[in-house]
């Protein structure tokens, strides 16, 4: 039996009363749904932002500890199990003049100095690490040696378990010439107490010997033998008076006179005095100012008194004849004087000796030149060193700091003011 149209639209009615119903239990589903998305994709902004952000933080970290390994002095090597170099900063290829590839290459123990196979391993590399801590090696940069010191340690992770190695690389070249230099002065401070003692319990009896000596050449002048052995004790003494003024004015307490001076005006006069030495043995020089003139708080006749010694020193290195530089050059507040020949030069082994009293190398030195030389620099506040090669020549280079303004400005001027027609050549514009 058919269902009438009433029951019909009574069914259509109900159907589409419940399709409005899942219709509208859909929407709101759907709603929740686009809630939650919105939800869920704020949070993963949030989490992208989050991790962004955290990766750029660790980025800055990352370049800031770049930053600060590549601003070190210190050398520092990291190598990994295999003694491969994971990281190798700025420094260790300015101390020891190998770049990270070219050390890899050699192998980072022949490139340390250390002879030997180190394959890889953990023992290998422990084994490395001991061999090459608390060493030192000798490093030339130019003319100028370098010591560089080695410091090592094995790298652990967390769980303490060896992953590498860390080797420090330090320059201690000034460190080692302060320590000699102290060393030095003590020495010297013990014996220049001794031998000022020593030099005016001498001279007393080496003025009655001169006074005899004098008497009895009066005596013997019709007698040419035996003035001449006279004359021979006269010379004796008189040397021995030299020997004794030089060690009693090397330990003797200086108290200079600070005065504005002109480095240029210095160095002028120092070559006025020493010209007619130089003439005399043959010996070509150039003199050169570079920069502008300063002037300079020192007192002026000790600076004049280093500058020529150590251009008489240089005349004494070259007796056959030679070419002497003498230049003063100003950076910053600094001037640096060099006086350069080109004679025989200095063995190594001797460079570290030269500054000692009554060392020399000479027959009849006394030693004490370049020792007064080397009291009288550090008296006026400054320092010197010195730089040689056998068959190379020698220079001597005098730093000082600087005061006052600048004043004349003559850029590069060459100056000889005691050049004349006679006169050795000068090279130059």
């Amino acid at each position: 039996m058919k269902p009438g149209k009433d029951e019909e639209l009574e069914l259509l009615s109900r159907a589409l009363e419940t399709f409005h119903q899942a219709s509208g239990q859909l929407e709101q589903t759907y709603c929740q749904l686009e809630e939650k998305v919105e939800t869920l994709t704020r949070e993963l902004e949030k989490k992208n932002r989050d991790l962004v952000r955290n990766l750029e933080e660790k980025e800055k970290v990352k370049c800031y500890l770049h930053n600060i390994l590549e601003s070190l002095r210190t050398g520092v090597i990291v190598l990994d199990l295999s003694c491969r170099i994971t990281v190798c900063n700025r420094a260790v290829e300015e101390l020891i003049g190998d770049s990270p590839q070219r050390i890899q290459e050699k192998g980072v123990a022949a490139a340390l100095g250390v002879t030997g196979t180190f394959s890889g391993g953990r023992k290998e590399l422990e084994h490395l690490m001991k061999v090459l801590d608390q060493t030192s090696m000798v490093r030339s940069k130019g003319r100028r040696e370098r010591t560089i010191h080695l410091t090592t340690s094995v790298l652990n992770d967390e769980e303490e378990t060896v992953i590498g190695g860390i080797i420090l690389l330090k320059d201690v070249t000034e460190i080692r010439r302060l320590e000699e230099e102290a060393a030095r002065r003590n020495r010297l401070t013990s014996m220049g107490e001794m031998a000022a003692n020593i030099a005016h319990e001498i001279r007393n009896p080496l003025g009655g010997i001169e006074l005899f000596a004098s008497l009895l050449k009066k005596e013997l002048q019709e007698d040419p033998e035996r003035l001449e052995l006279v004359e021979n004790i006269s010379a004796g003494v008189k040397s021995l008076n030299h020997i004794l003024s030089n060690l009693l004015y090397y330990t003797r307490p200086l108290r200079p006179v600070f005065l504005p001076l002109s480095v240029q005006g210095i160095l002028e006069e120092s070559l006025v005095f020493a010209g007619h030495v130089l003439k005399q043995k043959g010996i070509t020089w150039t003199c050169v100012h570079e920069g502008e003139d300063r002037e300079l708080i020192s007192d002026g006749e000790l600076l004049k008194q280093v500058l020529m010694n150590l251009i008489l020193n240089a005349v004494q290195a070259m007796p056959r004849g030679g070419a002497l530089q003498v230049v003063s050059e100003i950076e910053e507040e600094v001037v640096e004087f060099r006086v350069s020949d080109n004679g025989p030069g200095i063995p190594e082994e001797d460079l570290q000796k030269i500054f000692h009293p009554f060392y020399t190398t000479r027959p009849k030195g006394t030693g004490l030149g370049l020792a007064i030389v080397h009291q009288l620099v550090e008296t006026l506040g400054g320092k010197i060193s010195v730089e040689s090669r056998p068959g190379e020549g020698t220079t001597f280079t005098l730093h000082f700091p600087l005061a006052g303004r600048p004043s004349v400005s003559e850029k590069g001027r060459l100056f000889a003011p005691f050049a004349r027609e006679t006169d050795p050549v000068i090279t130059g514009c």
